[in-house]
């Protein structure tokens, strides 16, 4: 539905900045000149959209723009709280368990069908954890070994 990738359109600037109408096409499974279309619509709805052309141009939300927090729906929260759910049951944090509070109320009366649990991650060292959290806060590249079922070794980089 047209509406539905507006929006998305419009979550996908602001979340990842100047993109180009190639990228937005390729994500969106639609042909540029319908992006174009879109990105016309969006402007004329008095989404600030600014388009530069040339080789690194591309569309991107004015630095002044911000979406109301309640543009996310009880779906949308209901998959959240089932993440973080998930996320707790390996972490033993605080915050989380508040972060669960705030997001039940926001996800109305929809309980997440789906169960995750990754209490086998307790196992794991809670330094170790707190680490990768902090570089993740950071924006910090992480390399790490990984062995498979198939015990394939291989490095990643994140």
């Amino acid at each position: 539905m047209k509406t539905d990738r507006l929006y998305a359109i419009t979550v996908y600037l602001l979340n990842h900045g100047k993109t180009s109408a190639k990228d937005l096409a390729d994500r969106f499974e639609v042909s540029v000149r319908t992006i174009q279309r879109d990105i016309d619509s969006l402007c004329v709805a008095g989404i600030p959209i600014v388009a530069e052309s040339g080789v690194n141009g591309g569309y991107y939300l004015t630095e002044s723009f911000k979406m109301n927090a309640q543009t996310a729906t009880e779906e949308d929260y209901s998959n959240i709280l089932t993440a973080l759910k998930g996320y707790s049951t390996a972490m033993n944090n605080p915050h989380i368990d508040t972060a669960i509070e705030k997001i039940t109320l926001l996800a109305g009366k929809k309980d997440g069908s789906v169960v995750l649990d990754f209490s086998v991650l307790r196992e794991v060292d809670n330094n170790l954890m707190r680490t990768l959290q902090e570089a993740i806060k950071r924006k910090n590249v992480v390399r790490f070994s990984y062995t498979n079922a198939e015990n394939v070794t291989r490095i990643h980089t994140v």
